[in-house]
């Protein structure tokens, strides 16, 4: 058995492929396995994996394009090793990464998973100077936190780890399961949340993997208008879970919104976690905010026995969070009937 699973999904990266495999080969750490699965590409990239002459690499191919995060669980049901990886086809492993996180794993049973800093490098693998001139700027240089200042970070500012910089036990997928294939943009930052509610990570304050900034906005996570309403989405959806947590995660997490906003803990945990969201200045968490109050307010109860609001309450968030921004939409098509006229 390999001590490391490095797992590659792969699609339409003829370009980078072969970089990226190599960039585990040169590893000053060689007790691993590299499992591929590709997702149906066209470009050729399935001919550059296949030249590559090691045994350690294992490769499966899609016949038709799946979803990356179909792929993505794929390497991961077919991993071996005690600790996993995974590497996206356009990115590299800086030479020692496996080293020195198998060896901080080894020394910290307790910590689940270990991050990095990223470097970003461009289509010829040269640093890029400006580092926060990229779409991703300087989001994940993050100073270490507990796992329930983790997870209000990311309840309310959202994801800020690498995950081409990831090892973690195999053992905590065992535990949590796999990625949401429901998911496209965010599966990983889902799963930070499930993880960080079962275990403590830690994040190694230096780049490990050079995370590749592809020309003309093609990477998955840049900031194109359907990436950008289909965040918003699964924002909401994957912040849903906050209201099944134990008591006390949730009171550490939400600490000062309990205190600010008179929380009774005794309430319905839907309802505290929809006042909290109705209490923020952020759209995405008003439309959780009011799917969470309307699926826990019965439809008929006269105002008796509800705990924790008041219809009243209720109806006026209905009116005052536009979540749908329906007020815009409607000042600019009178702008424009105006200019028309």
């Amino acid at each position: 058995m390999p001590r490391v699973s490095v797992c590659i999904p792969s699609y339409q990266h003829k370009s980078f492929v072969k970089d990226s495999i190599y960039s585990v080969i040169a590893q000053t750490y060689q007790d691993f396995e590299i499992v591929v699965t590709d997702d149906g590409s066209t470009d050729g990239t399935v001919d550059i994996i296949e030249s590559i002459n090691d045994p350690r690499l294992k490769l499966k191919r899609f016949p038709e394009n799946r979803g990356a995060c179909c792929a993505l669980n794929d390497t991961l049901q077919r991993a071996e090793g005690e600790y996993v990886c995974f590497l996206p086809s356009d990115d590299i492993f800086l030479p020692t990464k496996l080293e020195q996180q198998v060896a901080y794993l080894d020394a910290h049973p307790e910590i689940g998973a270990v991050f990095s800093y990223p470097v970003f490098i461009d289509e010829g693998n040269n640093v890029i100077p400006d580092q926060s001139s990229t779409f991703n700027g300087n989001v994940f240089l993050m100073q270490n936190r507990s796992q329930s200042e983790w997870l209000r970070h990311f309840f309310f500012v959202g994801n800020c780890l690498c995950h081409p910089s990831l090892m973690i036990r195999k053992n905590c997928y065992a535990q949590l399961g796999a990625y949401d294939e429901r998911l496209a943009q965010l599966p990983d930052f889902e799963m930070w949340i499930r993880l960080l509610t079962a275990y403590p990570i830690h994040i190694m304050p230096e780049p490990l993997v050079g995370f590749r900034i592809l020309n003309n906005g093609l990477n998955a996570s840049a900031p194109k208008p359907t990436s950008i309403v289909r965040i918003n989405w699964e924002d909401v959806c994957i912040r849903r879970q906050y209201a099944n947590f134990p008591d006390k995660l949730f009171a550490e997490i939400f600490e000062p919104e309990i205190k600010a906003l008179n929380i009774d803990q005794s309430i319905d945990r839907s309802i505290a976690l929809g006042r909290i969201c109705m209490a923020t200045n952020i759209d995405f968490l008003h439309r959780l905010g009011l799917e969470l109050l309307h699926d826990a307010i019965p439809a008929y109860s006269h105002g008796s026995n509800l705990k924790g609001i008041t219809y009243a309450e209720y109806i006026q968030n209905t009116g005052n969070a536009d979540i749908y921004n329906v007020l815009p939409a409607r000042k600019m098509k009178m702008i424009e009937n105006i200019l028309k006229a």
